[in-house]
């Protein structure tokens, strides 16, 4: 669910998937009626990519997960420690 209102939910469905672009399809829909109000692509960020990103500014990464974490409705976090020379380099930038 979305969101809710007195009168009517909105939920969201996956609707499909584009493999190529990486762009998941979703529908929402107002219940009740089932009435289809919007589409929308999104491409969610997956924590491959994020490690990925991570590891160019930082030398050490660590995936804690929810259940270490015990922080309820939040999914894994990654820890990035041990800067490397370039992002310290850019952080003194700022």
């Amino acid at each position: 669910m979305e969101g809710k209102t007195r009168d009517y939910a909105v939920v969201s469905l996956h609707e499909g998937y584009n493999i190529e672009r990486g762009i998941e399809e979703r529908g929402y829909y107002k219940v009740p009626g089932f009435e289809k109000i919007a589409e929308m692509k999104v491409r969610p960020w997956d924590l491959a990519s994020q490690l990925a990103l991570g590891r160019i500014f930082f030398k050490k990464a660590e995936l804690i997960t929810p259940g270490e974490h015990g922080v309820s409705g939040v999914s894994e976090v990654l820890v990035f420690k041990r800067p490397r020379k370039i992002a310290r380099e850019l952080y003194s930038q700022f």
